[in-house]
C-alpha cells in the first residue's frame, strides 16, 4: 500500500486536533444550543454592591481557598477622589474600612482587586451585602496559558501518538524516494 505525503499530513493534523480539542466539545449535541445561560450567582458578579454602616464604614473577612482565615493581610480601599485607606485583617481575618462614602471603590488584598459599589445605610438594593468576603489568592486569569500547560495529559499522548504515526510513515516514504 503506498502512502504519500498528502495523507500522512492528513493523518497527522486529525491526530493533533483531536488531542487537543476536549473529548466533551467534539461529544456536544445539538440539543445544547437552546440552552439558557446559567444564572450569575452573587459570587461570580464583577462588582459586588456593598452597604456601608453608619460613619461609612466597610467591614468584611479574609479567607484562603480553603476557608480559614486570613491573619495579617493588607487591604487597600481607593475612591476615585478620595485618599487610599487602608488597614489590615484581625487573628479572625476581618477588616473594617473607615471614612468611605457611597460610589464604586476598588478594594486591594495581595494580589486581588475587587470593584466594589458601595451604597449608604438603608439604601442598597436587596442584593447588597452588609459584609465583602474576600477570597485570598482566587485569581482570574485572562489570556494565554503557558505553552507549558498545554503541554500535559492528553495534548502531550496525543502528540506522542501523532509522532508514532508520522515518523514511521516519512522515513518509509524517504526511503522509497531514495531507491
Amino acid at each position: 500500500m503506498k502512502v504519500n505525503a498528502r495523507t500522512c499530513w492528513l493523518v497527522l493534523s486529525l491526530t493533533l486536533v483531536t488531542a487537543v480539542t476536549p473529548v466533551r466539545d467534539l461529544a456536544a449535541e445539538d440539543s445544547n444550543r437552546n440552552v439558557q445561560p446559567p444564572v450569575r450567582s452573587p459570587i461570580q458578579r464583577t462588582i459586588n454592591d456593598v452597604e456601608l454602616t453608619l460613619g461609612g464604614m466597610l467591614s468584611g473577612q479574609v479567607v484562603d481557598s480553603a476557608g480559614q482565615p486570613v491573619v495579617g493581610q493588607a487591604i487597600v480601599s481607593q475612591q476615585s477622589d478620595r485618599e487610599a485607606v487602608g488597614t489590615r485583617t484581625d487573628h479572625e481575618g476581618r477588616f473594617r474600612l473607615r471614612g468611605l462614602r457611597a460610589g464604586i471603590c476598588r478594594i486591594e488584598t495581595g494580589d486581588q482587586v475587587v470593584a466594589c459599589r458601595l451604597w449608604s445605610p438603608s439604601t442598597g438594593p436587596p442584593v447588597a451585602v452588609k459584609e465583602l468576603l474576600l477570597t485570598a489568592g482566587q485569581t482570574v486569569e485572562r489570556g494565554q496559558r503557558p505553552i507549558a500547560d498545554l503541554l500535559t495529559g492528553p495534548v502531550l499522548i496525543g502528540l506522542i501518538i501523532a509522532a508514532a504515526v508520522a515518523i514511521p510513515i516519512a522515513i518509509h516514504n524517504s526511503q522509497k524516494d531514495a531507491s
